[in-house]
C-alpha cells in the first residue's frame, strides 16, 4: 500500500472515530434530555393530581388524563393508572395494571402527603413506562405512568440518522483525504523519481520545491547531497584523468627499455646499466604514485578522532626524514594536543617534510609550531608567485619542479587533511627572499 493510500485510510478511521464518538455522546445526551423531560412531567402531573385528592374516595383516578403533557417528549402519554389503599391494596386499578413493590408499600404508609418517587417498569408485554408513585392525604398512593416507546422510537431514529450521516462524513473524508494524500506526496514522488534516476547513475538536479515544511527541508538536504556527490564524482574522475595521465609517463619509458631487453646481449655494458636503473627509476615511480594514490583515497577512513600530540608527531616526522634522506630538522614553537586523527596528521607532517627536502637538498630544515598551525620552512628556491594556492591541487608541478621527483599528490594530502580538521594549508616565499614556507591549521 503507497503512502498516498495510507494517508487516506488515516483521515477516513480518523473521521470514523470522531463521528462514533460525536454520535455516542449525542445519544447518551439526548437519552438523557427525553427521559428527563418525562419524568418532569410525571413529576408535575402527580403533584396536580396529588392536590386534587384530599383523602381516601375523593377522585376519580379512572378518568383518563389528570393534566395535558408539558413537554417535548415524543409521543408522551400521562395516564391516571392506579391507586392504592395504605395497606397496598389497588382500590382504583387502572389499564395496565402496575405492580405494586414494597416501595410503593413503604411510600403508602407514609403519614407525609405530596412524596413523589420515580421509577422505571418493563410490563410483562415488553411495554416500558416510567411511574410516579405520589403518596396521599390519610394514606395511600396515586401511580401516573407514561410509556416511553416514543423515546425508544426517537432514539432509533437517531441512531439511524447518526449512521447515514457518520457513513457520509467518511466517506466525504476520504476523499478529502485522498485529495490531500495526493497534494502532500506529489512532490515526494518527484524526489522518488529523481532519487531513482540518481540510483540507475544519473545525476541530474533535484526539482525545485520551495516550502518551509519537512518535504521542504527534505528537498534541500537531498539537493545538496546530490550536489557533494556529483562534486565527488567529479572529483574521482578528475583524480582518475590525471592518474592515468601521470601513469602514463613510466609506462611508457618502461615499455620502451623492455622492448631493448630482447637486445641485452648487444649492448654495452655501461648502456646495460644505464637501462635498468631507469627501469627501477620509473618502476619506484609508479610505486610512489600508487602509494600516494590509496594514501589520498583512504585518508581518514575509520581513522578515530581522538587526542593528538602534534608536537610529538612532528618529533616522529623529523626521525623518520632523518633515517630515509639523512637531514636533520630543528622543531620550535609549541602545539599542544588537539582532538584529530593521528595516522593522517602524521602523513601529512611528513609530507611536508619531504616535500621541504625535495626542493632544498642541502639547507637547513624548520618545523615552526603554533597553537593552530604547523609551518615547514626551508632554503630552497621558493614559491613562484600566483601558484601558492595551486601547490595543494593533485598532480600539480610548477614548471621549475618537472625535474624534481614525486607523484605530485604529497601537498593534496596535505590539504586533504587540513580540511578534515576544520583548518587550511597556506603557502609562500619567505621574507627574506630564499626558501619556501607551507604549512597547514586546524581547527582547535
Amino acid at each position: 500500500m503507497n503512502l498516498r493510500a495510507r494517508l487516506a485510510l488515516s483521515f477516513a478511521a480518523l473521521a470514523a472515530l470522531a463521528v462514533i464518538a460525536a454520535g455516542t455522546l449525542g445519544w447518551y445526551q439526548s437519552r438523557s434530555e427525553l427521559y428527563n423531560q418525562v419524568d418532569n412531567s410525571l413529576y408535575n402531573a402527580a403533584q396536580q393530581a396529588a392536590s386534587r385528592i384530599d383523602g381516601p374516595g375523593q377522585a376519580n383516578p379512572s378518568a383518563g388524563p389528570l393534566v395535558p403533557p408539558q413537554s417535548d417528549a415524543p409521543n408522551l402519554q400521562l395516564y391516571v393508572t392506579q391507586r392504592t389503599n395504605a395497606q397496598g391494596v389497588i382500590v382504583s386499578p387502572g389499564s395496565p395494571s402496575l405492580p405494586v413493590t414494597e416501595q410503593d408499600l413503604s411510600l403508602a404508609t407514609s403519614k407525609d402527603p405530596g412524596i413523589i418517587e420515580l421509577r422505571a417498569l418493563v410490563l410483562k408485554d415488553g411495554q416500558q413506562l416510567r411511574i410516579a408513585s405520589v403518596s396521599l392525604q390519610g394514606g395511600g398512593i396515586l401511580q401516573i405512568a407514561s410509556s416511553t416507546e416514543g423515546i425508544q422510537s426517537a432514539l432509533s431514529a437517531l441512531i439511524g440518522r447518526s449512521l447515514i450521516l457518520g457513513t457520509l462524513i467518511v466517506f466525504l473524508a476520504a476523499l478529502l483525504g485522498a485529495a490531500l494524500a495526493a497534494t502532500i506526496t506529489r512532490p515526494l514522488q518527484r524526489l522518488t523519481k529523481s532519487a531513482e534516476q540518481v540510483a540507475l547513475g544519473t545525476l541530474q538536479a533535484l526539482p525545485s520545491i520551495d516550502r518551509q515544511d519537512e518535504i521542504g527541508r527534505l528537498s534541500k538536504v537531498l539537493s545538496e547531497m546530490l550536489s557533494a556527490l556529483q562534486s565527488s564524482e567529479q572529483s574521482q574522475r578528475r583524480l582518475i584523468e590525471d592518474a592515468g595521465h601521470e601513469l602514463r609517463t613510466p609506462l611508457t619509458s618502461i615499455t620502451s627499455n623492455l622492448s631493448l631487453l630482447g637486445r641485452l646481449a648487444e649492448l654495452e655494458p655501461q648502456v646495460r646499466f644505464q637501462l635498468i636503473a631507469d627501469l627501477e627509476s620509473e618502476a619506484q615511480e609508479m610505486n610512489d604514485i600508487v602509494s600516494q594514490l590509496v594514501a589520498l583515497t583512504g585518508l581518514g577512513k575509520d581513522q578515530p578522532v581522538q587526542d593528538v600530540d602534534i608536537n610529538q608527531l612532528c618529533q616522529l616526522a623529523a626521525q623518520k626524514l632523518l633515517r630515509r634522506e639523512g637531514r636533520s630538522v630543528i622543531i620550535s614553537g609549541q602545539a599542544g594536543i588537539i582532538q584529530g586523527q593521528p595516522q593522517a596528521l602524521s602523513h601529512a607532517l611528513f609530507n611536508l617534510l619531504e616535500n621541504a627536502a625535495k626542493f632544498d637538498s642541502q639547507g637547513q630544515i624548520q618545523i615552526i609550531l603554533d597553537p593552530d598551525s604547523v609551518t615547514v620552512l626551508d632554503q630552497g628556491p621558493g614559491i613562484p608567485e600566483g601558484i601558492e594556492e595551486d601547490i595543494f591541487g593533485r598532480f600539480h608541478r610548477a614548471p621549475q619542479a618537472r625535474n624534481y621527483p614525486g607523484s605530485g599528490l604529497g601537498l593534496a594530502i596535505v590539504q586533504e587533511v587540513a580540511l578534515q580538521h576544520g583548518g587550511q594549508t597556506f603557502a609562500y616565499t619567505r621574507p627574506e627572499g630564499s626558501g619556501a614556507a607551507v604549512g597547514f591549521s586546524w581547527n582547535s
